[in-house]
């Protein structure tokens, strides 16, 4: 072959690989950003805690106003759905699947206070009765078992340490004397 030949060949050849190879990088940079701006856009929220979102349950369930259109099972189903995630979210129990008995044999091997777990075993009976035995328990009963509820959250909440890097705890002391 003379070069003369195949010189034009040759030079076509080369254009069409710029050409090319300008298209690829092209495609690639678009595709990049469109992945980068998915990325900006999907934002992870943090997972809130568990309590913060029994508390934002029970508040919701208040707003409903179940029990007080005489809507007994369904009001103690909520409550008893609220407490079976937090419980599973809190300890890692698998509440949801459990019965009440056993809900409450499982959280007699962590540690919660008295009142806490008694309240707990209590709204769960009154829960298992209107459920399955179709009771109605008077206005009393039902804000109580909503009270033991809310405070069972509270007393039973996982503290988040937070500590900022330099920063140290500071303590003040309130004593006051006469």
């Amino acid at each position: 072959f003379i070069f003369d030949e195949v010189r034009d060949y040759v030079i076509y050849g080369a254009i069409a690989l710029i050409i090319i190879a300008l298209l690829g990088w092209w495609i690639i940079t678009i595709i990049r950003r469109n992945i980068e701006k998915r990325r900006a856009r999907v934002k992870v929220e943090p997972k809130l805690p568990p309590h913060v979102v029994a508390n934002k349950a029970l508040v919701e369930l208040a707003h409903k106003k179940l029990w007080q259109n005489g809507k007994f099972k369904p009001y103690y189903t909520a409550i008893t759905s609220i407490l079976r995630v937090y419980i599973s979210e809190r300890w890692g129990l698998s509440a949801m699947e459990m019965t009440s008995d056993e809900i409450i044999t499982a959280l007699r091997e962590i540690d919660i206070p008295t009142e806490s777990r008694s309240n707990l075993i209590e709204i769960l009976r009154t829960a298992d009765m209107v459920k399955f035995a179709k009771a109605e328990p008077d206005a009393e009963i039902n804000e109580q078992a909503y009270t033991y509820a809310y405070y069972f959250v509270e007393n039973t909440k996982q503290m988040a340490e937070e500590r900022i890097e330099g920063k140290q705890d500071i303590t003040i002391n309130t004593n006051i004397t006469d």
